[in-house]
């Protein structure tokens, strides 16, 4: 009966020998920082307390008193979002950890990337009047570690904002070429002094504040075969629908010439003939409307 007793004992000196090389270490009754290994943990009477943290690889072994873990990085839900003008979207965070669990709860610091938004401490990203659409970054922090979600802000009037809201001009159109507050921006102003108004600036797709960009219209009665006129005008831009009328001036009535213009030979340049240009009269004007 003794010998399978020495037997028992020998087995369990080994495993005792192997020990050391796991990374192991003593919790003290007080609450002080105690280390072993590259291992330091905060404990306290009665339970544990703090993160632990450590230089190189950990192993957690069966009967250890807790998991070693680091935060690495915050996961917000949803990941992006659309909001659109006057609404809001609540966001969750949760911070991941190395060995991939999720602490809930946990203090988070919010922040999103547009004067035109705001967030909440709870995470409700909340939007007002907008000036245009656009995409934004929303941050949330905690534990010492970040996260980002994208959010696709969308303006669904774009004639209310500010001191532009309601004048028949885009906001975007009037704050890129003017700023948010400029008397220089209504409809019919014109600050380059041109002869084009700002309404017509924007229709026609040239810069309000530079005379040199101006809707241009031209007509050529010399080009083959007789009795034809191409016009030709500029800029020609494809996010434009455009329709060039005739009248003979005595009615006022304005009739469309059949066809739709097409790019010219010049860059940026639209072009249509009218095949009955036979009259000793005949006016032209060029309507422009956008989608």
């Amino acid at each position: 009966m003794k010998i399978p007793l020495l037997i028992s004992l020998t087995a369990a000196a080994s495993l005792h020998a192997q020990a050391p090389a796991l990374t192991t270490a003593t919790l003290d009754a007080a609450g002080s920082l105690t280390s072993g290994g590259d291992v330091e943990i905060a404990g306290s009477l009665g339970g544990f307390g703090g993160l632990s943290t450590d230089a190189g690889a950990v192993t957690a072994r069966a009967g250890f008193p807790g998991q070693i873990y680091d935060p690495v990085s915050v996961a917000i839900t949803p990941r992006s979002a659309t909001l659109q003008e006057n609404d809001f979207v609540a966001f969750t965070a949760e911070v991941v950890c190395d060995d991939d669990t999720l602490l809930s709860g946990s203090a988070v610091a919010w922040f999103v990337d547009s004067q035109f938004l705001g967030v909440t401490s709870a995470g409700e990203v909340t939007s007002g009047l907008l000036p245009e659409s656009f995409a934004a970054m929303l941050t949330a922090t905690a534990g010492g570690v970040t996260g980002t979600a994208l959010l696709t802000v969308t303006d669904t009037d774009p004639d209310n904002y500010g001191d532009y809201a309601a004048d028949g001009l885009p906001d975007a159109w009037q704050i890129l070429h003017f700023g948010y507050r400029s008397s220089d921006a209504g409809p019919s102003a014109d600050p380059d002094q041109d002869g084009q108004d700002n309404q017509t600036e924007w229709l026609a797709g040239t810069s309000p504040s530079n005379a040199s960009s101006a809707l241009r219209l031209t007509f050529d009665v010399s080009t083959p075969p007789p009795g034809t006129a191409t016009l030709v005008f500029s800029p020609f831009l494809p996010d434009r629908t455009y329709t060039i009328e005739w009248s003979d001036g005595r009615q006022g009535d304005w009739t469309p010439i059949p066809g739709q213009p097409v790019n010219g030979p010049v860059s940026g340049e639209g072009l249509i003939t009218d095949a009955s240009a036979t009259d000793s009269r005949k006016l032209y004007r060029l309507r422009i409307t956008v989608p």
